[in-house]
């Protein structure tokens, strides 16, 4: 036999500064006989597993990255003492290829000046300051 106690609850919500009062009938049920539904077992493994990327396709990549960030290290380096006094503070976008550079004091601008200037080829961007780096900690 299924035996219901019914118990008001007050649940306190807080919504804009204020408290509002909800009454919530909670129904607990002794002698229950039917089954208790069980939480599915957590997936496991990867979200999409039909893309799989080799080790030499990843190390490919990093050396590609590394390379790339070293040309545009290169031309930072060679710009920065002509640069430092004038605009420090300011953002630098590089595009090592061309040798193109576009300067200012947003990086956001910068970075849309390289866009514009050549629209399908990734930029470097530095902070015009003694190690180069953008943003702050």
């Amino acid at each position: 036999m299924l035996e219901i106690y019914l118990s008001k609850v007050l649940l306190y919500v807080k919504f804009k500064k204020r408290v509002k009062i909800a009454l919530i009938l909670i129904g607990e049920v002794n002698n229950m006989t039917e089954a208790i539904p069980q939480k599915p077992a957590p997936r496991r493994g990867r979200i999409f597993p039909e893309i799989n990327i080799s080790s030499e396709e990843l190390a490919r990549r990093k050396a590609e990255g590394e390379a790339f960030s070293q040309r545009c290290r290169a031309i930072f380096d060679r710009l920065l003492p002509e640069l430092i006094d004038k605009y420090y503070g300011w953002y630098i976008a590089i595009e090592p290829d061309s040798g193109d550079y576009f300067i200012d004091v947003d990086e956001e601008v910068a970075s849309l000046e390289a866009r514009q200037k050549h629209p399908n080829v990734i930029h470097h961007m530095f902070g015009i300051n003694e190690t180069g780096a953008t943003g702050t900690i």
